[in-house]
């Protein structure tokens, strides 16, 4: 399995959200890590056979909880909107 440290920025919009709900109810694993010449504090996040450790102070610092309104989905395929039955 993969290790890699990664800042919690450095994640897609979809991920934050997931990270930053997975943090808020404590489910993370918590653990200490060398990074940038010192200690960091900092969440274990397991996906697609790949361990990260994230930095604690990028989830703190987000300045606003991401919510589903904040993740910008594709819009539908013009093919599978509902066409309107004219009578």
């Amino acid at each position: 399995m993969k290790r890699t440290i990664k800042c919690f920025q450095d994640f897609t919009n979809i991920q934050q959200a997931v990270i930053y709900k997975l943090f808020e109810n404590g489910e993370l694993e918590r653990v200490r890590f060398p990074f940038q010449n010192d200690i960091a504090d900092g969440v274990i996040f397991n996906q697609d056979e790949i361990i990260y450790l994230i930095p604690i102070n990028g989830i703190t610092l987000s300045k606003h909880k991401i919510s589903h309104e904040d993740i910008n989905m594709p819009n539908i395929s013009v093919e599978y909107q509902h066409k309107e039955e004219t009578e």
